[in-house]
């Protein structure tokens, strides 16, 4: 959910599964992670330092390929 249209009331229910907020670098979802929880939202949890650091970990993630627009496993040096 973009963070211009943020609203904790939108996110899916939980069903006690945590919800996960991130964004590039952590600053955004961090904030947005602020207003959930003041608004109740728990069990939430937010990716610090954003997907840049988990990239930057060498963590597993699943990418697009380019040339057919499908979800691709990536490495780290993807």
């Amino acid at each position: 959910m973009p963070m211009a249209f943020f609203r904790p009331e939108a996110l899916p229910t939980q069903d006690g599964k945590r919800i996960v907020l991130q964004c590039g670098s952590g600053a955004r979802s961090g904030r947005m992670a602020e207003i959930a929880l003041k608004a109740g939202l728990s069990p939430l949890a937010h990716l610090e330092g954003g997907f840049g650091a988990w990239k930057q970990a060498g963590l597993p993630y699943t990418g697009t390929d380019m040339a057919t627009g499908a979800p691709k496993a990536m490495d780290a040096d993807s």
